[in-house]
């Protein structure tokens, strides 16, 4: 992506720094949220509404399709720099739901 942005468009060096870390905050972000999201889902809803595996496959759907839409609108955009960024850390901000079909918890109290 830096390669990209910066042949393409002549993003500086810093500005392309902050794009980068941009999108890999987003999708960071969205992967801490994601897990509990799911599973505050999962509690308010009965089970004969909606079960877990559906919500946990909503969520994983989501960041597989999310994704790739961003970056098949990535061309509409041209010459645009502003909105192929947005695309790129819309893409990576999507790509965090992945982690809401499972929840890594450590138990200590065994």
């Amino acid at each position: 992506m830096p390669s990209y942005l910066s042949t393409i468009f002549g993003i500086d060096f810093f500005k392309n720094g902050s794009v980068n870390a941009a999108s890999s905050l987003a999708q960071g972000l969205f992967g801490l949220l994601a897990a509990p999201l799911s599973n505050a889902i999962i509690a308010r809803t009965s089970p004969h509404l909606c079960r877990s595996i559906v919500v946990r496959k909503t969520f994983q759907t989501v960041a597989m399709i999310g994704p790739a839409v961003c970056l098949c609108l990535v061309p509409a955009f041209g010459c645009n720099s502003t909105g192929v960024i947005v695309m790129l850390v819309g893409a990576m901000l999507l790509y965090g739901f992945f982690t809401g079909k499972s929840t890594i918890v450590i138990n200590n109290n065994q």
